[in-house]
C-alpha cells in the first residue's frame, strides 16, 4: 500500500513539472494559421470540417466548435489531415439546437499549446 501511495505522489509530482521540458516548440518561425474552409454558412448533413494545410511540418490540427456564447461543444485533434468528421453526438446537438455555431482550426504542439489559429467561421444546419 505504501508503494502505491509513493507511486501516486511521484506521478502527480511528475505531471506538475514544466511541460516545456518534455515538448519543446518546433524550431524556426511559428507556422502560419490554417485557413478554415468548410462548413461555412447554411449547410446540410453530412458534412466535414475541412481546412487548407499549412506547409512546413507534420502538424497536429485541433478543430474546435463553439456556440455563439463561445462555449466549447466539440474539440478533436488530428495529425497530418485536412478534414475532421463531426461525432454523432455533435451532429445530434447541432440538429437539436437549430442555431448558428462557430468553428476554427488551430495548429497545436504535442502537449496541446496552440501555435496558430484560423479565424472563426460560422455555420448552421439547413
Amino acid at each position: 500500500m505504501a508503494r502505491l501511495a509513493f507511486l501516486c505522489v511521484f506521478l502527480l509530482t511528475f505531471a506538475a513539472c514544466d511541460q516545456d521540458t518534455f515538448s519543446p516548440l518546433p524550431a524556426g518561425p511559428p507556422p502560419s494559421a490554417p485557413e478554415a474552409v468548410a462548413p461555412r454558412g447554411a449547410v446540410s448533413l453530412p458534412f466535414a470540417f475541412s481546412w487548407k494545410p499549412v506547409p512546413g511540418g507534420a502538424w497536429i490540427y485541433r478543430v474546435t466548435v463553439t456556440d455563439l456564447a463561445e462555449r466549447v461543444l466539440f474539440q478533436r485533434e488530428v495529425r497530418n489531415a485536412t478534414a475532421c468528421q463531426p461525432t454523432a453526438e455533435l451532429t445530434l446537438m447541432l440538429t437539436e439546437q437549430h442555431a448558428t455555431f462557430a468553428w476554427s482550426v488551430a495548429i497545436v504542439t504535442p502537449d496541446g499549446r496552440s501555435l496558430a489559429r484560423s479565424a472563426p467561421v460560422t455555420f448552421s444546419l439547413k
